[in-house]
């Protein structure tokens, strides 16, 4: 599928602030299954340096930096990117990773073990635990199964909300209130695979959506590391396991791992207010 994104982020300050170097994650993923031909920045004010190389994660990453104060940052991304991949199981499952939980090898579990550690306090894991074994008990300890009937369940029992800004909510304030965002939906799905011992990071990105509907966000989903198959994403909005309709840019073990635009600035008693507007073709 071909993308042909237009993606503006604009930030007003209600006083004039001093803004702390930022990291953009704009740039998507380049791998077999993902191709970008063409791709440009343009950010307001003009930084006064401008560096990009990989993080961590393998993010393809920008750090933005400025030299004078101001009352608005405004970010504008033009991608052309394709992605490739038609059948998400495409893949043959390994032996190990059948069951829940899943056996990775030693050094994968060195690798992984940022995406095995499940996020919140001892109440959180109350909640999350119990309701994890029972999706696990009904899919009769089979991965794929389990993946599956997790992704169904979140996607059909839960109001879907629209929230540009600010963290997820804990996943289990969104399972206790049955409703979310899609960055929220994402790391309640995460959440529950960790417990079951299923690798999971989360994924900021873009989705074809409906041609018909002219509103477009930034959508988050998941991935699972399973042997055999990788990384593989699954979309608990929409229940799909994904595949072309999604172009993914950032991953972290963390939504702000992962986040497209993060930094802080200095300005007292300042308030900041975030739009976007994205059009996708």
């Amino acid at each position: 599928m071909l993308f042909n994104i237009d993606h503006k982020i604009e930030y007003e300050y209600d006083r004039p602030v001093f803004l702390e170097p930022h990291e953009l994650h704009l740039r998507p993923r380049c791998d077999g299954w993902q191709e970008v031909s063409n791709f440009r920045v343009a950010i307001d004010p003009h930084p006064s340096g401008l560096s990009e190389s990989y993080d961590a994660e393998g993010n393809s990453t920008m750090f933005a930096w400025f030299d004078e104060s101001t009352s608005r940052l405004s970010i504008n991304v033009e991608i052309t990117a394709s992605t490739k991949r038609l059948n998400a199981f495409d893949y043959l499952l390994s032996d190990s990773g059948i069951r829940v939980p899943i056996s990775y090898e030693e050094w994968e579990l060195e690798l992984l073990a940022p995406y095995l550690k499940l996020s919140g306090t001892v109440d959180a894991e109350e909640i999350i635990e119990p309701f994890a074994r029972q999706i696990a008990k009904e899919a009769g300890n089979e991965t794929l199964a389990f993946l599956n009937r997790l992704n169904t369940w979140i996607n059909d029992s839960f109001e879907k909300v629209i929230r540009e800004e600010g963290p997820p909510n804990p996943s289990h304030v969104t399972l206790k209130e049955l409703r979310g965002s899609c960055r929220d939906l994402a790391c309640l799905f995460m959440d529950v695979s960790r417990v079951v011992g299923i690798a999971a990071r989360f994924v900021s990105g873009y989705h074809a959506g409906d041609p018909d509907n002219d509103s477009k966000y930034l959508h988050a989903w998941a991935e699972v590391y399973i042997p055999g198959g990788g990384w593989r994403g699954y979309d608990p909005s929409l229940g799909l396991a994904t595949c072309d309709s999604h172009l993914a840019v950032s991953h972290g073990a963390s939504a702000g791992n992962a986040a497209v635009v993060s930094g802080t600035f200095r300005g007292t008693g300042a308030s900041a207010k975030m739009s976007s507007s994205l059009t996708i073709g």
